[in-house]
């Protein structure tokens, strides 16, 4: 399992982890899980669960990693498809 760490801004030295995560059909919603397992010492833990800012920053942050992960994919496929 790897974490996030967010390295700048005001959570800074957050590290999470991403749990389950499901899309909603016919919306472009996406829903996870997320574990937060280093908290700063400038934040609390409850803090940190019920910020909107700080969820939707993992949002996207997530969507990017998924972004990624089918570009790669992608690129794997043609690679290999060439052969």
């Amino acid at each position: 399992m790897s974490g996030i760490q967010i390295l700048k801004g005001e959570w800074k030295d957050v590290i999470y982890v991403y749990g389950k995560v499901g899309f909603e059909e016919g919306k472009p919603n996406i829903n996870f899980q997320r574990d937060i397992v280093v908290v700063p010492e400038n934040h609390d833990l409850d803090e940190l669960l019920n910020n909107k800012e700080l969820n939707n920053l993992m949002g996207d942050i997530l969507v990017e990693l998924l972004q990624e992960q089918m570009r790669k994919e992608n690129e794997q496929g043609i690679t290999e498809g060439t052969d």
